[in-house]
């Protein structure tokens, strides 16, 4: 049995890379989005979530984490 499972988490580095913010905008950003969805602070933002509350196609989106 094959399980495939895809979770791309965003960070605020991703972030402010995509949207050439600083930082602390993007900080700002994740912590609003966070709230809306009630999500406490430890808990990842996926760019399927991201992608949602700010109305962004995903298609437009890749994010690539080395590791």
């Amino acid at each position: 049995m094959v399980f495939e499972l895809e979770i791309t988490e965003v960070t605020t580095k991703d972030i402010a890379k995509i949207f050439h913010w600083t930082t602390r905008t993007a900080q700002r950003k994740i912590s609003l989005l966070r709230d809306a969805y009630g999500m406490q602070k430890h808990q990842i933002v996926t760019l399927d979530r991201f992608c949602e509350y700010y109305g962004i196609e995903k298609k437009h989106i890749h994010i690539k984490h080395n590791g």
